[in-house]
């Protein structure tokens, strides 16, 4: 099943622009795409465009499955504020956490979210070494009924 995610870019005037991502929504994923384009980009348009380019689409709001809602809020004064929340759904209602919120001056923010980013990455490689061990393990119990060498 696929991580869904909407990202809002509110800006200064009270007008938002809506995006949504269909799979890898989660933070290790799309949030580095933004960092990434909020960072390495000369504006938010040119931002917008990568993340357009990139497996994003405009949509009208917040979608109704999604796992992830991203808010990029612009404070003026080259201030900005982001807020992740994760969704989880318990039996027919859907209930949402806030898991970061950051906000101060443009750069210092991103960086204090790349961090975040970067926990989030570490935590899932940790999932995965762990799963890739019991993986081994169970394929060492079987080889040792085959006549297989299990290389390493």
């Amino acid at each position: 099943m696929s991580t869904r995610a909407n990202v809002v870019i509110k800006n200064d005037k009270g007008e938002d622009l809506w995006l949504y991502k269909h799979h890898d929504g989660y933070v290790s994923y799309t949030g580095g795409e933004l960092e990434f384009a909020f960072t390495f980009k000369r504006d938010v348009e040119a931002s917008v465009e990568y993340l357009l380019e990139n497996g994003f689409e405009v949509t009208e709001g917040e979608h109704g499955d999604i796992e992830y809602l991203y808010v990029i809020r612009n404070l003026g004064s080259n201030n900005i504020m982001i807020s992740v929340y994760h969704y989880k759904w318990n039996g027919e209602k859907k209930e949402g956490k806030e898991i970061f919120c950051q906000s101060g001056q443009y750069k210092i923010t991103w960086v204090k979210f790349a961090l975040f980013v970067l926990s989030e990455k570490r935590v899932e490689l940790e999932h995965n070494e762990r799963y890739l061990k019991k993986e081994l393990e169970e394929l060492e119990f079987l080889q040792q009924d085959l006549p297989i060498k299990v290389i390493q």
